[in-house]
C-alpha cells in the first residue's frame, strides 16, 4: 500500500528509511481535524510495526532543514507521523541516495546561519536549492517549504512525484492567506505554483507518478485523509 494513514484506528504499518511522512491532523474535542497547514518530511530510519503516536526520526523543513524526532504527541507543539507514503520498488541504495540529498542540507553547521543573522530559510515559492531572495549575500543558504524540500530530494533521485509544470498558479486569495501565515516577504512575489502536501499524498494514494489530475482544486485539501472516527476509538 503506497500510502498508509495511521489515523485510522488500529492501523499498523512500516515507515521505511526514505519514505515521505505527513502530519495532517490536530486533536479537537476528541476528534481529528485538519491542521491549518499540513507538514511533510522524510523518514531517516525504518520503524517496523509503526503505529500512531510512535516516535520517528524525520528530516524536514521548518525554519531550517533539520533532523528531529517527531514525538507522536497530540499537543499543539508536538509533531507526529499521521501518514506515510512509500514509492513502489525503491531499493536500499535509492533510499540511501534520497537521505543523502536531505543530509546535504541538515548537516550544514547551524552556526553559519547564526553568524549571518538568518533566523529562517523558509520560502513559499519555487524551490531554491541554493540562494535566498531575502539573503542575497549569504553563504550555504537555501529556500524551501516543507513540501518543496521533500519533493526536491525525491526529484533528484527518482524524478517528480507531482507534475509541477501542470499545477495551477497561486490565486490572489491563496497568496493573501499565505502572506498572513508565513509573512509577505517569505512568499514569492512572482507567480508560482504551490505544491500542496496533499498533492504528494494523492500521488502515493493513487500510486500515480507524476501525479497530474484533471482538476487540481479537488486535491488541495489534506482533510480528505482524516477518518471520521473519534480519535479515542
Amino acid at each position: 500500500m503506497p500510502l498508509v494513514v495511521f489515523l485510522v484506528p488500529g492501523r499498523i504499518g512500516v515507515v521505511r528509511r526514505g519514505d515521505m511522512v505527513f502530519q495532517v491532523a490536530e486533536l479537537e474535542g476528541g476528534k481529528w481535524k485538519p491542521r491549518w497547514m499540513a507538514h511533510t518530511g522524510i523518514a531517516e530510519r525504518t520503524v517496523e510495526d509503526f503505529y500512531l503516536h510512535q516516535a520517528a526520526m524525520v528530516i524536514h523543513m521548518g525554519s531550517h532543514i533539520s533532523r528531529d524526532v517527531w514525538s507522536g504527541g497530540v499537543t499543539e507543539e508536538d509533531v507526529r507521523v499521521d501518514a506515510c507514503g512509500s514509492y513502489p520498488g525503491m531499493d536500499d541504495l535509492t533510499r540511501d541516495d534520497i537521505i543523502d540529498e536531505a543530509r546535504a542540507y541538515y548537516e550544514i553547521d547551524p552556526s553559519i546561519f547564526q553568524r549571518q543573522s538568518i533566523r529562517s530559510c523558509y520560502w513559499m515559492g519555487d524551490p531554491l536549492p541554493s540562494g535566498h531572495p531575502l539573503f542575497p549575500r549569504a553563504h550555504e543558504i537555501y529556500g524551501f517549504s516543507c513540501s518543496t524540500f521533500a519533493h526536491y530530494c525525491y526529484s533528484k533521485i527518482i524524478g517528480q512525484l507531482v507534475n509541477i509544470s501542470a499545477m495551477p498558479l497561486v490565486t490572489d486569495v491563496e497568496r493573501l492567506e499565505l502572506e498572513g501565515i508565513v509573512g509577505r516577504n517569505r512568499v514569492q512575489s512572482d507567480p508560482f505554483r504551490r505544491l500542496y502536501p496533499s498533492y504528494l499524498m494523492c500521488a502515493f494514494r493513487d500510486d500515480s507518478y507524476p501525479f497530474s489530475p484533471d482538476n487540481w482544486e479537488e486535491h488541495k485539501s489534506h482533510g480528505v485523509f482524516i477518518p471520521s472516527e473519534d480519535a479515542a476509538a
